[in-house]
């Protein structure tokens, strides 16, 4: 890089001690070309070092809670209304894994008929299906990564979608055909 001192010709190989994990512009030839910039600097290094280490934290931070299974739902009611269940209004669905409820309405609502789990609905899982945009988490919003083997297509019928040989399915654990990753997103 170029030396941050202005009257410097020379190529730059030392970085602001200050901020060289958060700033990429601070380069400099040497000792004293630093100190003759540091005026101009010194306000900005120490505010680009607190930004650096402060998306860092969060980083952090965000990754931690994403790590974090979603408490789990209340069964009085339903999960994606909080509507509370009741003999007139009973539960339609409750997913085995994650303990999401829905009602009656809820279990068809597109934006709330998704139970916690990424790779399954209710305990019943999207490798057997053909891959849809919706066949999501609605904890994370994560689409399902997984394997696919759908029963409405063939191997037979459309030989380029799948792979060459059967394999364990990543997500249900079974033996199957399964379709090429180029073809699940």
């Amino acid at each position: 890089g170029f030396c941050w001192n202005e009257e410097c010709i020379n190529s730059a190989s030392l970085q602001c001690s200050i901020c060289k994990t958060a700033c990429t512009g601070c380069f400099f030839h040497d000792a004293e070309c630093q100190q003759v910039t540091w005026k101009e600097r010194k306000k900005e290094c120490p505010q680009h070092k607190k930004a650096y280490d402060m998306n860092r934290i969060l980083d952090q931070m965000n990754a931690e809670r994403e790590a974090q299974p979603p408490p789990a739902p209340r069964q009085t009611h339903c999960t994606g209304c909080n509507e509370r269940f009741s003999e007139d209004n009973p539960d339609d669905q409750v997913c085995p894994d994650c303990g999401y409820a829905t009602c009656e309405s809820c279990s068809y609502s597109n934006s709330r008929g998704s139970c916690y789990c990424e790779n399954s609905n209710f305990g019943e899982f999207y490798c057997d299906r053909v891959p849809k945009y919706y066949h999501c988490s609605s904890h994370t919003g994560r689409h399902c990564k997984g394997d696919h083997h759908p029963e409405e297509y063939t191997a037979q019928d459309s030989p380029e979608l799948f792979e060459a040989r059967p394999r364990k399915c990543g997500t249900c654990g079974e033996v199957k055909l399964c379709m090429k990753k180029k073809y699940l997103n």
